[in-house]
């Protein structure tokens, strides 16, 4: 299955694991939305590894407004 957006939403910590996918995500041109803050922590601990990723990635507000414009290239609306 092929995601044209992935959208992360509000957490505080990230596996590196998870990170590292979400990397290689981006650099394969896939589209990443963090919804919030920036995650702190990997794997528990206090980390500002994820801060590059998330500041070249779309940042929006945790509300449904921000959220739908952000993935309003990805929505396929047919009547």
């Amino acid at each position: 299955m092929k995601y044209s957006a992935v959208v992360v939403t509000g957490c505080e910590t990230l596996r590196r694991s998870t990170f590292k996918i979400l990397e290689k995500y981006q650099q394969a041109g896939g589209k990443i939305i963090f919804v919030g803050d920036v995650p702190k922590h990997f794997d528990t601990k206090k980390s500002d590894d994820a801060k590059l990723l998330y500041d070249n990635c779309k940042r929006v507000q945790f509300n449904d407004t921000d959220i739908i414009s952000a993935l309003d290239e990805e929505r396929i609306v047919d009547i």
